[in-house]
């Protein structure tokens, strides 16, 4: 058990890593520019705790679900969940992203830049849970 708790836990940092990274450097002035939230925003700083907060407790749900997919399921190497988090990314992911992004009549490129974030982060988190626990 304490194995499963350090796994999530290193794929929850990790996936905060690869947030922080693609929601930074990669693609944070073309996420500011869709959103119209600059990187300066006085709401955005006095708020970034709560949000965080917030977005961890959201990414910890997914991660542990995601732990016992991986413990209960019998999957034989790397490829085996490559292709699982692909095909629930293209069944779950995809649609719950683009919907809303949809009928928001928000830029298509926005929801590419959230849709493959969460694909980024997803692959990551498998990863890490498969080389740990699987």
């Amino acid at each position: 058990m304490l194995v499963h708790i350090l796994a999530i836990l290193a794929a929850l940092v990790w996936s905060f890593v690869v947030g922080f990274v693609w929601y930074g450097p990669l693609f944070g002035k073309a996420w500011s520019s869709y959103t119209k939230i600059k990187q300066n925003d006085k709401t955005m700083k006095a708020n970034m705790k709560k949000y965080m907060l917030q977005n961890q407790i959201v990414s910890f749900i997914s991660i542990l679900v995601l732990s016992v997919l991986i413990t209960v399921s019998d999957f034989h190497g790397v490829l085996d969940i490559f292709v699982f988090i692909m095909l629930s990314w293209l069944v779950f992911s995809v649609p719950a992203v683009m919907a809303p992004n949809i009928w928001e009549k928000k830029a298509l490129g926005l929801g590419m830049i959230n849709i493959f974030a969460n694909l980024a982060s997803l692959m990551v988190s498998a990863m890490i849970l498969f080389l740990i626990i699987g």
